[in-house]
């Protein structure tokens, strides 16, 4: 990539002074700045798409709200180029809290960002104007305020403007169906405040594949996979991702208000403290190697050293809870959250099962190799060699959104391959009854639903019952082989192979129990049921960090 255009001391543009580059994107590059009076400011200089850019900013300009980032000014240089000057935001933006948790934020995180993105979101809705480009990287984070960003493709609504410019629109993973047919109203940001819904529960957007094309072809004719994901919540992910714009909420505050009707939804994030978004941004900032207090902050929307904790946030009282009211868990591990076992410790954990699960297998099984010890070696190799392209493909490819025969296929498939390529060089050098032990294990593993043992969501961390049913396939194809095709392999081995494969990839995968119970609240005496307040933000009293 090459280098950005400014350097520090620059000064592009009268009165202000670069300091670093902070970020690049399709439409210019965002540089940190000081005014020639001191004020920490953000610089976007501007390469691509002027018109749409200039358009957009124009029309949020004098929008204020704590809940958006403010629009200082549009200046041009000597040169004719254009600058925009913005309010520089040192929290984190939610793309860096959604790197921090690659399982996703939880319960409480995503119920408190869903809110107080809804609050930034309304009052453009309100004030006539449609974002177009809602995404986590638009979405910051600062003092106890959650803010919304970015709008270069922002547009005042209209049911029948078609602007020709459909690949300026959004982005893709984010970009409501409707959209390619010219329609531009609040509902493709209520369907992508549902991606982001998504997106904040699980670690991953609902629609993804190799090209702009699928993706958006996905958008429009697959529903989204809510294995895992709490019946309440998936209701409204569900509602808010409906392909026809009429069957989704109509409105932002319908959403959050559904949302927040759950009672254990509303207590577990009434007892969210966003003190913890501060420490996430000192830890991302020390991880990226973040200079401390000598220079400024290398991110104006995402690191910097934690700023003194926020006062508490009130929750808002809504409307009393609808029926069918069952909260997904919540983040920390005591309310079966975000996995408490760190990804080194559980992939350790699989390494040491899959040696003894080899060594056991070896000693007590009848097998068709000279010696226990060529056997175990044969067991090993098959066992990390599937799991690894298991594991591989839970996270590099997306087959979560096929029906459930396919995505066994797909899963079997390169459980399949990555095994044969890690035994090949011991089956060819061996007995015909080798190959049909692989045999055995190869069919298996097209029927068992590896995926299941890999979610997140799944019933239980760790669960004998799914290894023994794994090993039970393997058994019942060796049976039918000897008794169909008259050929005999190893079937202890491969029993034991599909057990330890099930093990493994179960103890890689992370763990968020889906049926655990959100912390519950001390008693407290009884409160009469409360009015709900509008979503739009009145004017919050805010320190400024400018004094």
């Amino acid at each position: 990539m090459h280098d950005y255009r400014y350097k520090h001391g620059d000064r592009p543009l009268e009165g202000y002074t670069i300091q670093r580059a902070i970020g690049r994107g399709g439409f210019g590059e965002v540089y940190y700045g000081v005014s020639d009076s001191g004020r920490e400011v953000a610089i976007k200089a501007i390469q691509g798409y002027e018109q749409i850019e200039l358009r957009g900013i124009t029309q949020c300009m004098n929008l204020k709200s704590p809940h958006l980032v403010s629009i200082f000014d549009i200046k041009r240089n000597e040169h004719g180029k254009s600058f925009v000057v913005m309010e520089y935001v040192s929290g984190p933006s939610l793309r860096d809290l959604l790197t921090d948790a690659p399982s996703g934020l939880g319960l409480q995180k995503a119920g408190f960002f869903l809110r107080e993105i809804g609050k930034g979101l309304s009052f453009l809705h309100e004030s006539g104007i449609v974002h177009r480009d809602l995404k986590p990287g638009n979405i910051f984070y600062e003092n106890g305020y959650v803010k919304v960003g970015d709008y270069g493709l922002s547009k005042a609504m209209s049911a029948s403007v078609h602007s020709g410019q459909t690949i300026t629109v959004g982005t893709v993973h984010y970009m409501a169906p409707e959209i390619g047919a010219g329609r531009y109203d609040r509902s493709i940001d209520i369907y992508a405040l549902g991606v982001l819904l998504y997106e904040m529960l699980t670690g991953a957007v609902p629609f993804s594949g190799s090209s702009h094309g699928e993706i958006l072809m996905k958008h429009m004719s697959t529903e989204p996979d809510l294995t895992g994901i709490d019946e309440s919540m998936g209701r409204v992910i569900r509602k808010a991702l409906a392909k026809d714009p009429s069957q989704r909420y109509q409105t932002v505050q319908e959403m959050v208000e559904d949302v927040f009707g759950s009672e254990q939804i509303r207590n577990s994030v009434s007892h969210f403290s966003p003190d913890s978004l501060t420490l996430v941004a000192g830890r991302v900032a020390r991880q990226m190697g973040t200079p401390p207090q000598a220079s400024p902050p290398p991110l104006p929307f995402g690191l910097s050293p934690p700023p003194p904790p926020p006062p508490p946030i009130r929750e808002p009282k809504l409307a009393a809870p609808p029926p069918r009211a069952r909260a997904q868990t919540g983040e920390e591990p005591a309310g079966g959250g975000v996995d408490p076992i760190s990804w080194k410790q559980r992939y350790i954990l699989a390494g040491v099962g899959a040696v003894a699960v080899a060594i056991g297998t070896s000693l007590f099984t009848h097998s068709p190799f000279p010696d226990a010890a060529k056997a175990a070696f044969f067991v090993l190799l098959v066992i990390c060699g599937a799991s690894a392209g298991l594991l591989l493909a839970r996270d590099r490819i997306n087959l979560r959104s096929e029906t459930g025969a396919f995505r066994r296929l797909g899963f079997g498939a390169i459980a399949c391959a990555a095994s044969l390529v890690t035994a090949s060089g011991l089956l060819m050098a061996s007995s015909s009854r080798v190959r049909v032990t692989m045999l055995l294990v190869l069919v298996p593993l097209l029927v068992v639903d590896w995926y299941g043992r890999m979610s997140p969501g799944r019933k239980e961390r760790l669960s004998l019952k799914a290894a023994f049913l794994a090993g039970l396939c393997a058994f019942v194809c060796s049976i039918g082989t000897m008794a169909i095709m008259h050929m005999r392999g190893g079937g202890g081995l491969a029993v034991g192979i599909l057990a330890g494969i099930s093990l493994v990839v179960q103890v890689a995968s992370p763990f968020r129990s889906a049926s655990a119970k959100a912390p519950q609240p001390a008693k407290a005496p009884p409160e009469p049921p409360p009015e709900p307040p509008p979503l739009s933000p009145a004017p919050v009293p805010r320190v400024s960090k400018y004094k």
